[in-house]
């Protein structure tokens, strides 16, 4: 249990490199990597002079080695995709901590301790093992000594955080429960640039690579940035070191474009940390929310030293998170947009003078930067497309969906609209039925807009292809991350929360009348997940994610769902194969058989399959419940022409038609907007 420190004086460095290029290797070491010629290069020297002298100024002001001396560290890095030869048109683009801050900062570490652990998970669909072969920081971390952990395949622990207001339980992997019980001492090392959802990635937010994916789908909307901030009542940085060497300009967690910022930036309090290089960047802090947030719950501290040179850097710009901007428009010309985001961002929706760009703005950190992320995936996969669609986000506002324009679109409008029509996030669930496709969740897996809008496009993802140069090891890499959590759930370890993600699901208890002697966070128990029928879920749910990271699509139960298809198939051809056979023996076709025998051999089958037909109302009457279709009770069965069609499904397919709704193969599919 933990109670928030007081505030006191906190200090903030700043380290000017020499003008070098750096874009070479700042997203992956080279093969070259730890041998005589690499440690020549000027870029390699002035980056470790830099990262030694950067820390022993931090040193004299806050006594981090004494802190550090003797004991564990933890280093989490910022790779949430690391774009190097993974199908884009351009070959790499600086997303990602820059390596060679990693090893310089490994180096100074090691002078003070022996103990250190390099710990990341990517984003959902890029696994981390991946990440850390791409990146080169394996190699790294056996050359220096160090330990590499893959935080998806830790299990987790369980905390309640009281002061919260968003989520106020929250899984963290065993790793980071040392971090927060103060076991070991924690560096976050994210990069300077820029985000869709939260304006800048910089120190704090990296702590989204934390969580498990669940986790971070829950609340990872219009509250994401509120999120963030509270999560920092049980996990803060001791230090923060922002790899500002080569910066990132663009819509992350979409590929971001070089800044010769030439810059470290580290600090003993992260939210202060985070301020100075936000006005690096030449932003104003009070237009970034994250910290907005963090001064209202007092992670901020009253007095800060600034020490080194802090001249606002050039190149950088405040993302464009808009699907109307230019950018967008140019690429898909015949994409149109359909708002009816009606709250969360207004005090006073039905007031907001219906401006396009302020509902747009309600719900950045959900569905709105998740599609312009899709968006700007497919035009760096070289992809643009003239084809006509139309895309709703939104529940409607009186009834209404607003296009660029303004103007107003009624559901009977949208279906009378050509082209292929998509239903992006929750929201539109209730008018999903006039699309073609419905992307479910808020926010919605981050590749499934990708996905969705390449099949809007009717292009195909780069990088899920041989494009990709590492795709076989990301493949590789998605098995035995597979493997690892399999066993691990088998040992009865919980590695996340139950998804899909519901906004009250990571809320246990309502806020009292906290004050500042109110603990931190508290640990509580690990829910039981051995009964073997939670157990079998949770695997399926495994090979879900593992079919959707290859495809860019979640379908529940997608493996068991092929074997009905298939057996569905073999179930058919074995029906009608003898009345086939016994019109080619009747007309002469087929010799030795009698026809009487084939078609024998086809009512009997018939006739088998005829006693499955009560089993196949009642899976009926199952569906059409879980579809709304309409308000059949329970033991109601279908009639007329649909009792018909299932009579006729099962007579010549039999049990593959039924019994996958009767063992609820089916039954999540309406929360994940699957249809059949």
């Amino acid at each position: 249990m933990s109670v928030l420190v007081y505030k006191h004086m906190s200090t903030v460095v700043f380290e000017k490199l020499p003008a070098l290029d750096y874009k070479n290797a700042c997203v992956a070491l080279p093969k070259e990597y730890g041998t005589p010629a690499w440690e020549a290069l000027p870029e390699v020297a002035a980056i470790r002079n830099a990262v030694f002298s950067l820390l022993e100024k931090l040193d004299a002001h806050e006594g981090i080695v004494s802190k550090i001396r003797g004991k564990p560290v933890v280093i989490k890095p910022n790779l949430v995709i690391v774009y190097s030869n993974i199908g884009t048109v351009e070959p790499e683009f600086p997303e990602t901590t820059d390596p060679r801050v990693i090893d310089a900062l490994v180096l100074w570490l090691k002078q003070y301790t022996d103990t250190i652990t390099i710990a990341e998970s990517s984003g959902r669909g890029s696994p981390t093992r991946a990440s850390f072969a791409i990146s080169g920081l394996d190699r790294l971390a056996k050359k220096r000594g160090c330990k590499l952990v893959v935080l998806e395949e830790r299990p987790c622990e369980l905390y309640l955080l009281p002061k919260a207001r968003v989520s106020r339980t929250l899984y963290i992997p065993d790793t980071f429960g040392k971090v927060a019980r103060g076991e070991v001492f924690y560096i976050s090392v994210p990069k300077l640039k820029t985000n869709l959802y939260t304006g800048v990635t910089l120190g704090f937010k990296n702590s989204m690579g934390i969580i498990p994916y669940n986790e971070r789908q829950h609340a990872h909307h219009y509250d994401i940035n509120r999120k963030l901030v509270e999560m920092m009542y049980l996990i803060k940085p001791d230090l923060t070191l922002i790899d500002g060497i080569v910066g990132g300009n663009g819509p992350c967690p979409a590929p971001v474009y070089p800044v010769n910022s030439n810059m470290l930036i580290a600090g003993s309090n992260p939210v202060e940390t985070d301020r100075a290089a936000v006005r690096f960047m030449g932003f104003d802090p009070k237009s970034i929310p994250l910290l907005t947030i963090a001064d209202e719950l007092g992670f901020n501290d009253d007095k800060v030293r600034i020490i080194g040179e802090a001249a606002p850097a050039n190149g950088f710009s405040s993302p464009d998170f808009s699907l109307l901007s230019d950018r967008i428009i140019r690429h898909f010309p015949n994409i149109r947009v359909l708002y009816g985001i009606d709250k969360h961002g207004s005090d006073n929706p039905e007031n907001a003078d219906m401006d396009v760009r302020a509902i747009e703005a309600r719900c950045r950190g959900g569905c709105v930067a998740t599609m312009r992320f899709a968006f700007e995936m497919l035009i760096t996969e070289g992809k643009s497309s003239a084809q006509q669609g139309t895309i709703l986000i939104g529940s409607g506002i009186d009834g209404y969906w607003l296009d660029a324009s303004g103007k107003k679109y009624s559901v009977q409008d949208i279906a009378a609209l050509k082209g292929y029509k998509l239903c992006v996030g929750s929201c539109t669930k209730s008018i999903s039925g006039i699309c073609d496709q419905y992307v479910a969740g808020c926010m919605p897996l981050a590749n499934a807009p990708h996905a969705a809008l390449h099949k809007l496009t009717k292009s195909r993802c780069a990088i899920l292809s041989l494009r990709n140069r590492h795709f076989p090891l990301f493949v590789k890499a998605l098995l035995e991350t597979r493997r690892t959590r399999r066993k691990l759930l088998k040992a009865g370890a919980m590695l996340d929360m139950d998804f899909p993600v519901l906004d009250s699901a990571a809320t246990t208890a309502e806020p009292g009348a906290e004050t500042h002697a109110t603990p931190s966070w508290q640990a509580l128990s690990v829910p039981s997940r051995t009964d073997p029928k939670t157990l079998k879920r949770q695997l399926r749910f495994e090979d879900d994610s593992l079919l959707a990271s290859l495809t860019g699509t979640f379908i529940p139960n997608r493996i068991p769902k092929a074997l009905y298809r298939a057996q569905a198939v073999l179930t058919a051809l074995i029906t009608i194969a003898p009345l086939c056979a016994g019109f080619l023996a009747l007309f002469g076709l087929l010799h030795g058989v009698p026809p009487s025998l084939l078609f024998s051999i086809f009512i009997g089958i018939l006739i088998l399959h005829s006693f499955e037909v009560p089993f196949a109302i009642v899976a009926e009457a199952k569906r059409r419940r879980r579809k709304k279709l309409d308000q059949i009770s329970p033991s109601s069965e279908p009639s007329g022409k649909d009792a018909v069609k299932v009579m006729i499904k099962t007579l010549l397919i039999g049990y593959p038609t039924w019994l996958p709704e009767i063992l609820g193969i089916h039954d999540e599919d309406e929360a994940f907007g699957c249809r059949h």
